[in-house]
């Protein structure tokens, strides 16, 4: 009886961590939300979050284009040595 005992206890071990494992830590390093397996994100929230973070990227490539400007402006008319890339 004590073997059947540490036989469920061994199982119980596994499952909680093939859990923490595939619901947790795997979505985490993905960039997703944990427990995919409850459904509660949809494939509609994960296209927003990834519009979200295009718009924070252009954002920034607009500021940067700013101060590039304002640089240029600063040196002078005849001094203009920026370099334009995409």
């Amino acid at each position: 009886m004590i073997f059947v005992l540490d036989l469920l206890e061994l199982a119980s071990i596994l499952v909680i961590f093939l859990v923490v494992i595939t619901q947790m830590i795997i979505p985490i390093f993905r960039g997703l939300p944990m427990f995919p397996i409850l459904g509660k994100e949809t494939r509609l929230e994960v296209e927003l979050a990834e519009v979200k973070e295009e718009t924070h990227v252009v954002e920034l490539q607009n500021k940067i284009t700013e101060e590039r400007e304002r640089v240029a402006a600063l040196r002078g008319p005849n001094k203009n040595t920026t370099k334009e890339t995409n």
